[in-house]
Formats: C-alpha cells, structure tokens, sequence
C-alpha cells in the first residue's frame, strides 16, 4: 500500500479543510517520523492513497465496470434530443439543433440545469434516468462484498474529486448522496458502498 503524507493548506486565520500532498511512500513510519519531527506535527498528516501503484496496475488490466456502465450511460444521454443554453444566442442554436424555429418555444419544455427538450419527449428523458439510476442501484446492489463495482465506483470517483490531492472523501461520496461533516459521520442503511473506500 502506499501512503502520501501532507500539511493542512494555510486558510489565512480561518479553519482550513484542504491539505497539500508532499510526498508519497510505501512506507508508513518513514512518514510518521518525518510528521512528528515537523514544527507544526499537528498540521501534518499521513494517510493512505486511494489504491497502490501495483494495485492500480493490477486494476488497469482489467477494466471499470462502474467507469464502463457511465461512458454507455453518458453516450445515450448524448444523443437524446436535448440542449443546454445559458443565453438567447445558445438558446437559438439549440432550437435549430432541434428543428425548431423560435416560434416554436410551445413544443419545448424546461428541464434540469439550463436544459431543454420537446416536450413529446420529456417523458422519454425521464423513462431513460430513471432507468440509468436503477441500472446503478442494480450494479451497487449484486456486489455483496464491497470489492467489485462499489470499489470500480468509489476509486473513479475518488480520482474524479482528486481524492489523491485532497484528501477529502466528501465530494467523492456526495455522487452517491453521502453527505456528513466528516468520514466517521456517514450513516446508511446499507454500508457496503462505504466498505469500498476501506
């Protein structure tokens, strides 16, 4: 395994929750002395990286279900017949995408996030996430041990949120509605996804 050792970042007065990663090693102790022997031992820190180098080779060999599962996912919601516009300039070329003229605004409905689709298709937008969500809950739901898909998921995410810099797992669980103030805090029902970040 190996280990990355880093100092909480200055927040100038302020309580500061990132750390700057220094250094990376194989070898927990070395990093705890190097810790203990700081000015500031309390500002520093040594912490497991997300997966190994020899792990994560191993792991690249073989693939991401979870990373595969998103790329197909994401392919679909790519060629749905959507757009997204954040002005009317982008709001025109989208209704062009479309096939639509602006007087055409009464066939188009307003969805998440500055998108729009037809509203004949709204139902069909819904019908697809709904079906991406379960797909996931089915994937999460068939890996009974935590070391398959939930492990493929948290260590894309944890790369995704540069866990590796970070060292904050909360943006990498808040994907997955895990929301709390710290990592010992998180409450579920079913605590295989979390056992994929052990």
């Amino acid at each position: 395994m190996c280990w990355n050792i880093s100092r909480r970042r200055n927040g100038n007065g302020q309580p500061c929750h990132q750390w700057m990663q220094y250094a990376v090693c194989g070898k927990h102790e070395i990093l705890q002395k190097i810790c203990r022997n700081q000015r500031h031992p309390e500002e520093w820190r040594v912490t497991p990286l997300a997966v190994s180098t020899a792990e994560r080779k191993e792991r690249c060999m073989s693939t991401n279900q979870y990373q595969e599962m998103r790329n197909r996912q994401q392919a679909e919601i790519n060629a749905f017949p959507m757009f997204f516009a954040f002005n009317k300039q982008q709001f025109a070329e989208g209704m062009r995408t479309l096939g639509l003229s602006l007087s055409d605004t009464c066939q188009m409905c307003s969805i998440f996030g500055g998108g729009y689709c037809r509203k004949s298709d709204a139902a069909k937008l819904d019908e697809m996430l709904t079906r991406h969500r379960k797909e996931l809950e089915d994937a999460i739901s068939s890996d009974k041990t935590g070391k398959g898909f939930i492990f493929d998921m948290f260590l894309q995410e944890l790369e995704n949120h540069e866990y590796s810099y970070t060292g904050d797992v909360q943006e990498a669980l808040g994907c997955f509605g895990y929301y709390a103030p710290v990592y010992g805090g998180y409450a579920a029902a079913d605590d295989r996804p979390l056992s994929g970040l052990q």
